[in-house]
């Protein structure tokens, strides 16, 4: 589209820079303050990453294929990395090699996912209501078939769904979405929301201390019924805590031009999405640090998150990952 918003640029870098960081923490959850950070980054981070994506998705052929060119590629470069350099095991067999090719690596399920989403729009005339509850329902029931997840992510595909078709209903105006958000940034609702925030923080920290840290991974399937109430928890988490997110950062922000800046990184996310992960790999295998104070070892954690992400979001690396993704353009 022709015309951006700051908004959503902000908002976008906001979110990839707790996806990065979310990343760098997943070596430190044993810590327990650590941890609830962790997952309270997860309530909302690609929830709503998802609904931004819906929001500005085209129902396009080219849009699919690409994204699909692009999982291609980061899965064999994923594939070969932990084949090579990053596994202890020196033969695999073809079943093992196969699993590299069937689970999308790591951040890839987005990726791997973002075709098919697209593609559904082709056969959708009108997003409404019942649409929108059957995707819902969908998206919690799918944990009961076991072993969906073990392929291809696909429990990820319809517990995300929701979050797309919503961001592409909303997307469909998105001046009157944004003047909607505006209109709703009044002092009492925002402070509502930040005590939404900080409520769920709580209760995570001291609350719910115990919750499996993938209860918001949206990949995991349910064994019994309390399975079952930590997804419905952890969906009503992602839905609130987005909204809350959108509500408090405000509307009317300037669009600057500096290359470092939050709205400019915000739009190349793709760029930090992809090469996040590889940076990682390397940075956890050959300088990994830790050390016993906790906050030292947050601005350590701060420090590696703002590196990775002024290093992936280079425009030139930017620029091949546009080559990559334009390439049936």
């Amino acid at each position: 589209m022709n015309k951006r918003y700051a908004y959503f640029d902000i908002l976008k870098f906001f979110l990839i820079f707790g996806v990065v960081f979310g990343h760098i923490l997943e070596n430190y959850i044993q810590n327990p303050f650590f941890k609830s950070i962790y997952m309270f980054i997860y309530t909302f981070h690609m929830p709503l990453f998802v609904f931004i994506t819906g929001f500005f998705a085209k129902s396009n052929k080219g849009g699919g294929l690409r994204y699909f060119i692009l999982f291609i590629i980061f899965q064999a470069i994923h594939a070969f990395l932990n084949i090579s350099i990053f596994s202890v095991k020196t033969n695999y067999s073809w079943i093992e090699i196969l699993g590299f090719i069937l689970s999308p690596s790591w951040t890839l399920w987005y990726i791997f996912c973002m075709p098919i989403w697209l593609l559904s729009l082709r056969f959708i005339k009108n997003i409404n209501s019942k649409l929108i509850v059957l995707s819902i329902l969908l998206a919690v029931l799918v944990g009961f078939i076991p072993y969906f997840n073990s392929v291809f992510s696909l429990n990820r595909l319809f517990y995300f769904y929701p979050f797309f078709l919503l961001g592409y209903k909303f997307g469909k105006d998105k001046d009157a979405f944004i003047q909607k958000i505006n209109s709703m940034q009044k002092p009492h609702i925002i402070f509502f929301c930040v005590c939404v925030l900080v409520t769920v923080f709580l209760l995570l920290r001291y609350g719910l201390p115990s919750l499996p840290i993938y209860s918001f991974y949206g990949r995991e399937s349910f064994s019994n019924l309390d399975d079952f109430a930590i997804g419905l928890l952890a969906f009503f988490l992602a839905f609130s805590c987005s909204f809350c997110i959108m509500i408090i950062l405000p509307t009317n922000i300037k669009d600057s031009k500096h290359i470092l800046s939050f709205n400019q990184i915000g739009k190349r996310t793709l760029s930090v999405y992809l090469l996040h992960s590889i940076l990682l790999l390397f940075i956890n295998k050959y300088l990994f640090l830790t050390c016993a104070d906790q906050v030292l070892q947050l601005l350590i954690i701060l420090c590696e998150t703002i590196f990775i992400m002024l290093l992936s979001s280079l425009p030139f690396f930017n620029k091949i990952i546009n080559s990559s993704y334009h390439l049936l353009s």
